[in-house]
């Protein structure tokens, strides 16, 4: 009886240390899983600061456009201030033109006259 009572008890010193050695398996793993949740979130805090950056350069990117586009919209309305002026010189330019033209004839008459 003492020998199967002692068969028993060495079969579960098998089995405890069975059990010991698993979950010292099993804390080895959850520490290695702990690691890399650690690790995971050290890259997620850092593509955090990434996003906010690229948010920051994005709006940034965004204000210049619009100053680009204001200025662009300005020197549209220059321009075209500045054709109507153009074409305002050209037509007073014509008329210079025909004056003149009109006053030499005018001259060469007088001098026909004489």
């Amino acid at each position: 009886m003492e020998e199967k009572i002692l068969t028993i008890l060495q079969d579960i010193q098998v089995k405890v240390n069975s059990m010991e050695n698993k979950m010292g398996s099993m804390e080895n793993r959850m520490d290695s899983m702990e690691n890399k949740i650690n690790s995971m979130d050290t890259e997620v805090k850092g593509i955090k600061v990434q996003l906010d950056e690229h948010g920051h350069i994005l709006r940034a990117l965004e204000h210049a456009v619009s100053v680009s586009q204001a200025k662009q919209d300005a020197m549209e309305h220059d321009i075209a201030h500045i054709k109507g002026d153009v074409t305002a010189i050209k037509d007073n330019l014509c008329f210079v033109e025909q004056a003149t033209a009109r006053n030499w004839q005018e001259i060469a008459t007088l001098k026909a006259i004489k």
